[in-house]
């Protein structure tokens, strides 16, 4: 099932065109609404055009980062959706604060209901992020070995060698572990070709 972006109906998948573009493989208005003659909408009207409505959040229903924000396509860049509701509904955000959810079923990064959506800072949105048990408290502002995930979830380096303790490079800080091999391998090659266009500028 997809929901077209302009009608907001949900329909089965083979109610859409199929574009190789897009991330799913489809067009993201359904085959009746390619029909209708092309919307000129103001900004806020296209906007508004891709959120589907429920009785409590306001779902997004267009472009999704892969952290589950929306994204909202603005003259000159591309805007976090909630983010954008709130200027819509509320006006500016102010340079110190972010907007923040606090959706009663639970927090859906989806939602743009303006309702459901606060301003704080980024210590208050930490705290917050605590409070509703996203993350475990200390987590956010451990580093190197402290973390509590330091060092479990890479078990090979991206060339597939063996992050043991012999082959691993660690920064004073221990913030940071590279593999051996690929370091070396890696500075080996810039050097040769330091000598390499060392030699051809000589000639």
């Amino acid at each position: 099932m997809k929901t077209c972006t302009r009608c907001l109906q949900i329909f089965p998948l083979d109610r859409f065109h199929k574009d190789t573009q897009k991330n799913d493989g489809l067009a993201p208005q359904c085959k009746a609404c390619k029909k209708l003659p092309p919307q000129h909408l103001t900004l806020e009207e296209r906007f508004w055009a891709k959120v589907h409505k429920t009785e409590t959040c306001w779902l997004w229903a267009a472009a999704l980062w892969p952290n589950g924000y929306g994204h909202f396509a603005m003259p000159t860049h591309h805007a976090l959706a909630h983010r954008v509701a709130w200027e819509f509904m509320k006006g500016p955000i102010p340079d110190n604060l972010d907007v923040l959810h606090d959706c009663p079923q639970g927090d859906n990064k989806a939602c743009v209901n303006p309702d459901h959506l606060w301003l704080g800072t980024q210590k208050e949105n930490a705290k917050d992020a605590v409070t509703k048990g996203q993350f475990k408290p200390g987590q956010l502002f451990q580093s190197g070995p402290q973390h509590p995930f330091f060092g479990k979830r890479q078990t090979h380096c991206k060339n597939g060698h063996q992050m043991t303790e012999d082959n691993t490079l660690v920064q004073r800080n221990g913030a940071v572990r590279r593999c051996k091999i690929c370091t070396v391998a890696w500075h080996h090659n810039r050097n040769q070709k330091r000598r390499e266009l060392y030699a051809h500028n000589k000639t």
